[in-house]
């Protein structure tokens, strides 16, 4: 099918570069780089994340992550709540955190839980935009991040969006 034929177009331009590519060099990516976004698709209620950084936890081990949850076009009102995952890789292991505190599933996915007494925090009801934060805490495990997802959930509990962060990125 489609993942086939794309896969044959990138192996054929690996065997026309004859030149050896230089290194790729790691550097943090403290901006954040999305990866991967979807959105639901009623543009009335498209929202965006923005401005978003992760400063070091002042108080305690851990992180502060910040960000801004905008309504894209203004139509109406968007309320939902916002979840913050964090993911940690070690001994080809993954951890993962969330604020606030709920199941994650082990590929890293939170599913909406109607029985979970979200934190007031995490609730929004936003015209433009509301800048928002939450904190990860560290432990044993997850004693570091190298990627942060948000996840955006509808009143109802549909996903409206998810994006995530890496940390480290490759830059040739």
């Amino acid at each position: 099918g489609v993942q086939e034929a794309e896969t044959e177009a990138k192996e054929e331009k690996i065997s026309e570069t004859e030149e050896i590519p230089q290194q790729p060099q790691v550097v943090e990516n403290v901006s954040g780089k999305v990866d991967n976004i979807f959105v639901i698709s009623n543009d009335s209620f498209q929202v965006a994340v923005r401005d978003f950084h992760v400063e070091k936890n002042g108080t305690t081990p851990g992180v502060k992550v910040i960000l801004s949850l905008h309504n894209v076009f203004q139509h109406t009102t968007i309320t939902g709540y916002w979840v913050i995952v964090g993911e940690r890789k070690k001994n080809n292991r993954f951890f993962y955190k969330s604020f606030p505190e709920m199941d994650v599933m082990a590929n890293g996915e939170v599913k909406y839980q109607k029985n979970i007494t979200y934190s007031s925090a995490t609730w929004f009801s936003i015209e433009r935009f509301k800048p928002v934060k939450g904190n990860l805490e560290f432990d044993k495990d997850f004693d570091d991040y190298d990627a942060i997802t948000i996840y955006i959930f509808s009143i109802k509990g549909e996903i409206l969006l998810k994006s995530k962060y890496n940390r480290w990125e490759l830059v040739s």
